[in-house]
């Protein structure tokens, strides 16, 4: 018998209420479903966000190996040993981030034949050819190479003006056929 009160109890009280059980199930359902919609947009904003990193990166790329053409058509060519440390540590850096994997093999596509491995090694070891090793050469083409990481690394990240001043810098620094 007190179980039948306090069943009846409950089922005055959901009617009084007007939460009865089908209504509370309808609107557990719609929250469920709310709650899906919410999640699923959550993640494409995450799939879409890591998605721009890399098509900002494809951009960076596609925008360098335009300045790279350019500067490479120009007459401006290193003249001075300075020129030679600076072309040399940017070499070095780009040649260097190639080979440990650092500039993904899908980035280097849309770049010329001298921006991919074996090039890049040729043109690193012929810059540092032309010089006399002294500290302070030495001196000049770390910062160099520390400058062109910098660029090589906002390029990846999808900044434009860094891939351009990147690979405008490697299009200058191409040893001419006459050297």
């Amino acid at each position: 018998m007190a179980a039948y009160s306090m069943l009846r109890a409950r089922m005055l009280t959901s009617v009084i209420s007007r939460d009865s059980t089908p209504h509370r199930e309808a609107d557990q359902t719609l929250k469920a479903h709310q709650m899906k919609q919410a999640i699923g947009m959550f993640v494409a904003a995450a799939l879409a966000l890591g998605a721009v990193p890399a098509l900002a990166a494809d951009d960076a790329f596609l925008a360098g190996a335009k300045a790279y053409a350019t500067a490479d058509k120009s007459d401006a060519r290193p003249s001075e040993a300075s020129d030679y440390a600076y072309c040399a540590g940017y070499w070095d850096a780009w040649s260097t981030s190639i080979s440990s994997g650092k500039l993904p093999a899908e980035r280097l596509q849309p770049l010329p034949v001298a921006l991919k491995p074996p090039s890049t090694e040729l043109a690193s070891m012929a810059m540092i050819l032309m010089l006399e090793e002294t500290p302070e050469i030495d001196q000049k083409i770390e910062l160099a190479k520390a400058e062109a990481l910098i660029l090589i690394d906002a390029s990846l990240a999808g900044r434009v003006e860094a891939a351009q001043d990147l690979f405008h810098s490697l299009g200058i620094c191409q040893i001419s056929e006459d050297e």
